[in-house]
């Protein structure tokens, strides 16, 4: 049974434009018992709490602090020249990752969401493939997922592809028709947009993810094709990755 989390879906069926569907494919298969996976950020996250003490969740962990952890780290011989490189190379990310969950501790509380995070929800799409999420909460009776954009948000801007199909997964784990994603921005503009549901965009994203989870039936069953994608992804060699996976 293949467990696919609905902050994955659209990176799967090609509808992200910042997550890799490769590397998505390789924590897929690592959490399914096929490959041992580990992502760089993983790696960096891991590295900036146990190696360098710092929180991810008390805080924001700006690229500045991280920088100056990381010399500190090296100074006191914490860290390895390597492990330093993880570190650096994801402080951008770390950061938005930390601001991302500061802002939506502080929008739950202004907002008065319940049940922040606290449900996991689980629908079997077909008899080898689950469904799995766990929304940001409700707020008046509604599904809320709560979004933190790096860029100013204005009225005219278009909700991305990618969280429309984030949002159809939750409605459709639920069995709510509707829901609202509240977006934030680092000016504190905020914007709530109401998702409804939509049988036949549902059905195209769920006949997506069916094609994908066949394609991977096909790549675990040939043992050549999963060591030659698992080489590339170890690499992350994303590219080589593609070929693998279009040769499946």
């Amino acid at each position: 049974m293949w467990s696919i989390y609905a902050s994955e879906v659209a990176a799967l069926i090609d509808k992200h434009v910042w997550q890799n569907k490769y590397e998505t494919i390789m924590k897929i298969l690592d959490r399914n018992g096929h490959v041992k996976y580990e992502s760089r950020n993983t790696k960096a996250v891991k590295l900036v709490t146990k190696k360098l003490e710092l929180s991810t969740s008390a805080a924001p962990l700006t690229t500045v602090k991280l920088q100056k952890a990381v010399e500190k780290g090296l100074e006191q011989k914490k860290l390895s020249g390597e492990e330093a490189q993880i570190v650096l190379s994801q402080a951008v990310a770390i950061e938005n990752q930390t601001t991302g969950t500061h802002a939506e501790k502080v929008l739950v509380k202004t907002e008065d969401i319940k049940d922040n995070n606290r449900k996991l929800y689980e629908e079997e799409l077909s008899e080898n493939c689950v469904l799995i999420g766990r929304c940001d909460g409700m707020r008046n009776g509604k599904l809320v997922e709560i979004k933190r954009r790096t860029r100013t948000i204005n009225m005219h801007q278009v909700v991305p592809e990618y969280d429309y199909v984030q949002c159809f997964c939750y409605l459709k784990l639920t069995g709510q028709t509707e829901m609202t994603m509240i977006e934030i921005d680092n000016k504190k503009n905020q914007r709530d947009t109401t998702i409804v549901w939509n049988e036949r965009r549902w059905t195209e994203i769920e006949q997506a993810i069916l094609q994908t989870i066949h394609a991977l039936d096909l790549l675990v069953e040939n043992e050549r094709k999963l060591h030659e994608f698992n080489a590339a992804g170890q690499a992350q060699d994303w590219s080589q990755c593609q070929q693998v996976w279009y040769r499946v």
